[in-house]
């Protein structure tokens, strides 16, 4: 790390070290569009009635319509013909470790493709693949610390990310990439487009960047191990929209991604694959099916 700027943020941290490393949990609910076995949308057909119908068998709502939407039973998950162009999510549930994230993530991919129902995210629309972080935590200046991750967020994760945005996503809400949701269980970063579900290597370092992230900035100020290393000021990191051809941007180098564990190449390579998918008609189930993680 010669050459590099120390930045340890003197955040107050009032619980046991140990206890909020224990108590980290990783969730998300990426959104998708439902395209049938002939990869044609129809949200008052037949099949997507007989979906939910399998839906309503599970007793946990692993794929939900988007909350939102006054047409919807939330109770029994029923469909309402006369809505038009609807959105699902997915809701895995909270994990210890991103593996079994990705896991739940597959199980749910396939088990939807078992039942005729693809899942497409690809549309140009504002669908997101909000990634959720819990954790205890308890800091007189967690606004200070949650700030700090806004930007740490958007100068390793949402920048260099942000060209996946579909055309309908990028003047959003959601493409502010320094985007952070203060919840009752921790954080939700809302930035990232669903089509990095298009690569499960792309998903897994996007999970585990937003983890770590979150964990450094929380312990920085405490624990040796979790102090963060970036090659500019904190004031300098730019936490608004980004493009390609914007000069100004600043993107991590190979070490700074390093010392959360991430191959800077293989992070690039990985958006850059993903670029080209969204182009053509993938869908969800053809890079996940049979995939051993």
């Amino acid at each position: 790390m010669k050459g590099f700027e120390l930045e340890k943020f003197q955040v107050p941290f009032t619980t046991d070290v140990e206890t909020f490393l224990n108590s980290i949990t990783i969730g998300a609910d990426p959104e998708f569009y439902p395209l049938n076995k002939r990869r044609e949308g129809g949200e008052s057909t037949n099949w997507m009635k007989k979906f939910y119908n399998h839906i309503n068998e599970c007793k946990v709502p692993l794929i939900k319509r988007m909350i939102g939407y006054d047409n919807l039973n939330d109770s029994n998950y029923q469909l309402d013909d006369s809505y038009d162009s609807q959105y699902l999510e997915m809701r895995p549930g909270y994990f210890k470790s991103i593996p079994e994230i990705m896991q739940k993530l597959q199980w749910m991919i396939t088990y939807a493709y078992t039942k005729g129902l693809l899942m497409d995210v690809t549309t140009d629309d504002t669908i997101g693949a909000h990634i959720h972080i819990g954790h205890e935590y308890s800091s007189p200046n967690v606004t200070t610390a949650r700030s700090y991750i806004g930007k740490f967020l958007a100068y390793f994760v949402g920048n260099p990310l942000y060209s996946l945005n579909p055309e309908g996503r990028i003047n959003s809400y959601y493409a502010q990439t320094d985007n952070l949701c203060s919840q009752s269980y921790g954080e939700e970063y809302k930035v990232l487009s669903s089509r990095i579900l298009l690569s499960p290597k792309l998903t897994f370092i996007c999970f585990n960047l937003v983890k770590e992230i979150i964990t450094h900035v929380y312990l920085s100020g405490s624990h040796p191990d979790f102090l963060i290393y970036t090659t500019i000021l904190r004031s300098n990191i730019k936490s608004t929209n980004y493009s390609e051809d914007n000069s100004n941007i600043s993107i991590p180098s190979v070490e700074e991604y390093t010392q959360f564990g991430i191959d800077r190449k293989e992070f690039f390579d990985e958006i850059k694959k993903v670029k080209t998918m969204a182009d053509q008609n993938i869908v969800l189930s053809d890079s996940w099916l049979g995939l051993k993680l």
